[in-house]
């Protein structure tokens, strides 16, 4: 197997482990416990990404640019990821102390962010895949003692996922050996270092950060304005749709790298195609996906969500899904062309736009308007997006 392929299949390999385990674990809460459970699990598991993104710092892309310089350059990320960490600590135990788990399990997500944007930089995935099926045997074990009732609680279940992902972590670390030094790392002040990498980072951790929090911010915010029942209950229709998402990462990923490499007539072409491919599949997902509804969703939850109100919310989740498979590819049209910035501004706006609405949304119609809203600021993004592409004729 040559080189290029060898990598393809060690980091598809470890992509489909990262999901498929998490994936797993969300359906088995689902099913098993009750929608307040669940609920609340949800919402922390999003506040952890959400401030794992921050811890972080965008070390995600950065590391990815800058991994094959030495492996300085991993310490000096891990340090600005320890420092953003003992400061959001320190303002959070003051505040809301019954975060802490919470912003363990972060710490623990962001120190793998890290180690496997590194580890990416420089060609590692094969290693990578390791260390990826050595936390999914663990996450097994984890969702097997849950299971057979080991973890009582959430904070519970939330330490022994922080326990793996340390432990993942520091065993990834061996791998990198004896050049991991951090006196090595530090020629110049410690204060000065991490402001420097602070400050050189600073465009990668915003654009990161907002990122994560549009993707979690329809977890946190139904939570905020009805409760963790009816985030529990969106979440488990939303297990359903999730897994298909992966086909805009994987559209937009060839997409990019073609379009990086083309001419103006070429991108308009690949674009165009991009386009028809992506909304033809939506489409035919949609009349798929819909049709076999109640048959998935008596396999996954018996017949808990056979109402009405959950068929309506699955149906405007699948036409999200959609708009997103064709939004994504004039994200990545945007991106190629240098507009970063702007999409940054309009995801921005999107974030506030989605907290003004949905709390009529939800007052209104539970899950079903909170569906409604995420449906309507999707299609506002696509738009711009649309208007923005043609007016820089891609």
């Amino acid at each position: 197997m040559g080189g290029v392929k060898r990598d393809i299949f060690f980091n598809t390999f470890s992509n489909f482990l990262q999901f498929g385990t998490r994936w797993f674990l969300n359906v088995m809460l689902a099913r098993n416990f009750s929608p307040v459970f669940y609920g609340k699990f949800t919402l922390l598991y999003s506040l952890a990404n959400l401030f794992s993104s921050l811890f972080a710092f965008g070390s995600n892309l950065f590391l990815l640019h800058k991994a094959q310089e030495n492996v300085s350059v991993l310490i000096r990320s891990l340090l600005l990821t320890i420092s953003i960490f003992v400061i959001v600590l320190t303002i959070i135990l003051i505040i809301f102390p019954k975060y802490l788990v919470m912003l363990l399990l972060a710490f623990s997500l962001a120190l793998n962010i890290n180690l496997f944007s590194y580890y990416k930089g420089i060609g590692w995935f094969d290693k990578e895949a390791r260390l990826y099926l050595l936390f999914s045997v663990a996450l097994l074990i984890i969702i097997l003692l849950m299971l057979k009732g080991f973890i009582p609680s959430v904070n519970s279940l939330m330490l022994m996922l922080t326990g793996i992902n340390f432990a993942v972590f520091l065993i990834g670390l061996l791998y990198v050996g004896s050049s991991f030094n951090f006196k090595s790392s530090m020629k110049t002040n410690f204060f000065f270092l991490v402001k420097n990498e602070f400050i050189e980072r600073f465009t990668y951790g915003v654009h990161e950060f907002l990122s994560i929090l549009f993707k979690n911010l329809e977890f946190i915010l139904l939570s905020i304005y009805a409760g963790n029942k009816y985030l529990g209950e969106y979440r488990a229709i939303y297990n359903l749709v999730f897994p298909f998402y992966t086909i805009a990462t994987i559209t937009s990923q060839v997409l990019l790298s073609r379009l990086s490499n083309s001419t103006k007539d070429k991108r308009k072409l690949l674009l165009r195609k991009f386009t028809i491919l992506t909304g033809s599949v939506g489409a035919l997902l949609f009349i798929i996906l819909y049709g076999t509804y109640p048959f998935v969703s008596q396999i996954f939850y018996d017949s808990r969500f056979t109402d009405t109100i959950y068929k309506f919310t699955y149906l405007l989740m699948l036409a999200n899904l959609l708009v997103y498979l064709i939004k994504s590819n004039f994200e990545v049209a945007l991106t190629a062309t240098g507009k970063q910035d702007f999409r940054v501004k309009v995801l921005s706006l999107s974030i506030l736009f989605l907290t003004i609405i949905d709390f009529f949304t939800i007052k209104l119609g539970g899950i079903l308007g909170h569906s409604l809203a995420i449906l309507i600021v999707n299609i506002c993004m696509f738009l711009i997006y649309l208007k923005e592409t043609l007016s820089l004729r891609t």
